[in-house]
């Protein structure tokens, strides 16, 4: 077992600049600053040349190389100069501002190979590409604001090869990310897949878990700035369980062109590779696109919706929905189109606009002459819990339209220790509920709001959890 030393920096626990060398005990990068485990290069002669014979390390099945505390700038492995990095271990990185392999080009391209598997969590990333190239028959997981694949440069001349396990992300981990870098010298990343075959999952996104990002931000349909790209040169599938989002970019008003401009600038045409499968069976739904701190309306993306999800080359099966909004406000409006008396949403059509938007720990508004009808049962329209710490008001629903609720357990609007609000129309039965709050929810019926309760419907219900106080809850 290999350690640093409380003041190492800028050092390694293994290198190898030619021959091979085999690790088969315990790594472990935990203190100093700019530290690596292990190093794979060669040798450079006096023109420059790198000379045969360069380094290969492995990390044997059973080995562990572990890359702990934060912002230390550590990482797990590094590669340059027709150096060699093979994983058959396990490699896991927890601290935030650590990073796990590095393949970088110098003078001549490194390569690492992942047979084994490499975890990241927080802030970082499991694979920096820097130059050189990398394949993955093993798995490789991310999650809680890591990255599973980085680059902020342009690696697309670059093999990037995944197959066995992929890339698994879950809980703030994003599987791919392309940044970009501003300032005085500006760099984009630019990631190519290789592709694989149709049988092969090159990425697996679990609930909270996003696939592709890539620093783009646009509002109000104009041309993003500042952004990395993706090329899919090959079939490349990905299998989105509940919960999970493909797409992530940043604007403030989202409408359709946002969109469409976002999957043609970051993708440039290569779209016909990627197969998106979503959750099927009653499993829950994926996300195609996820936004934060927007301000959508629903109408405004119409036209995206319907151009994207069956007009575009995407291929997509399953059962998903258009967007995920996060910290946002969510207009629901209408015009001469929908969302109107003879055009009203309908809850019970899986393709519906008003089932292709859904808002957490967000402000969401129904506009006045604005109707939504559902019949089924167990539909909830709007559902909004508080996280800990979170102000009541930083959820509030307001209801200003038509809203008629038939179905057997179905509530129109529900709230977590949040803020709601009826001016305008509730329709319930049939054992539905208007209004459920829970856990010291305001719930405002005003002068102007109507409450239209039928055969075993409920009005306005108000509950609490039994047994939790506000410790457990976080509010």
């Amino acid at each position: 077992n290999l350690v640093f030393g409380n003041h190492a920096k800028e050092s390694s626990l293994i290198r190898a600049d030619g021959g091979k060398i085999t690790v088969t005990g315990l790594l472990d990068v935990n203190t100093g600053k700019y530290n690596v485990g292990i190093i794979s290069a060669g040798l450079a002669n006096d023109t420059g040349t790198v000379v045969t014979g360069s380094g290969e390390t492995i990390l044997a099945s059973g080995a562990t190389l572990k890359v702990s505390g934060n912002n230390t700038n550590n990482a797990a492995a590094y590669v340059q100069d027709k150096g060699t990095f093979i994983n058959e271990g396990h490699i896991q990185i927890t601290g935030a501002g650590t990073n796990g392999v590095i393949t970088n080009k110098n003078i001549e391209k490194g390569s690492i190979v992942n047979k084994g598997t490499i975890e990241k969590e927080n802030n970082g990333a499991a694979v920096v590409l820097a130059g050189g190239d990398f394949s993955s028959t093993g798995s490789i997981i991310t999650k809680n604001g890591s990255a599973g694949i980085f680059a902020n440069k342009d690696v697309s001349g670059n093999e990037v090869v995944i197959s066995g396990g992929g890339v698994t992300a879950r809980n703030g981990g994003i599987a791919f990310y392309a940044g970009a870098v501003s300032g005085s010298s500006p760099t984009e990343g630019h990631i190519t897949f290789k592709g694989s075959a149709s049988s092969v999952t090159a990425a697996t996104i679990e609930n909270g878990g996003l696939m592709f990002y890539n620093d783009y931000t646009s509002a109000n349909g104009a041309a993003g700035t500042g952004y990395g790209q993706f090329t899919i040169s090959g079939p490349t599938t990905i299998n989105v369980k509940s919960g999970g989002t493909v797409f992530g970019f940043k604007s403030a008003a989202p409408m359709s062109g946002d969109f469409t401009n976002y999957l043609t600038n970051t993708f440039g045409g290569s779209l016909s590779n990627l197969n998106i499968v979503m959750p099927t069976g009653g499993t829950g739904t994926g996300n195609l696109f996820v936004l934060d701190h927007a301000t959508l309306d629903l109408t405004g993306i119409k036209s995206a919706v319907d151009t994207i999800n069956s007009g575009s080359s995407l291929s997509i099966t399953g059962d998903s929905r258009f967007a995920l909004l996060t910290d946002s406000i969510l207009n629901i409006d209408n015009n001469a189109v929908i969302g109107g008396a003879g055009s009203a949403y309908n809850l019970d059509d899986k393709d519906n606009l008003i089932n292709q938007v859904s808002a957490v720990n967000s402000l969401v508004n129904i506009t006045a002459n604005t109707y939504i009808n559902g019949t089924q049962n167990n539909q909830v329209l709007i559902k909004q819990v508080n996280r800990a710490s979170q102000a009541q008001n930083a959820i509030a629903v307001t209801n200003a339209g038509n809203i008629n609720m038939y179905g057997s357990g179905s509530v129109s609007l529900y709230s977590v220790y949040g803020d709601i609000k009826n001016t305008g129309i509730i329709t319930t039965s049939n054992g539905a509920i208007g209004i459920l709050g829970l856990n010291d929810t305001k719930i405002e019926n005003a002068l102007s709001g109507t409450m239209n309760v039928g055969n075993s419907g409920i009005g306005i219900a108000g509950l609490t959890y039994n047994g939790q106080d506000s410790a457990v809850l976080g509010y």
